[in-house]
């Protein structure tokens, strides 16, 4: 009996390290996707901005 309480016991801990892994994967991949989506509402807002800034450079040059 002891052998197979063992058994278990290691198959509860690797059940749970494999659980771990695959909500902090799933954490990440949620993290990612949040930080991809604010960067591209920030460089969306920032762009006409940035484009207004460089174009009297760009006809003050020729």
């Amino acid at each position: 009996m002891k052998l197979y309480n063992n058994l278990t016991r290691k198959g509860k801990i690797i059940r749970m390290t494999l659980a771990r892994i695959v909500i902090y994967g799933a954490l990440l991949v949620a993290f990612y996707l949040a930080c991809a989506r604010l960067y591209r509402t920030i460089n969306k807002v920032r762009t006409p901005v940035e484009r207004d800034k460089s174009l009297p450079v760009a006809l003050g040059s020729f």
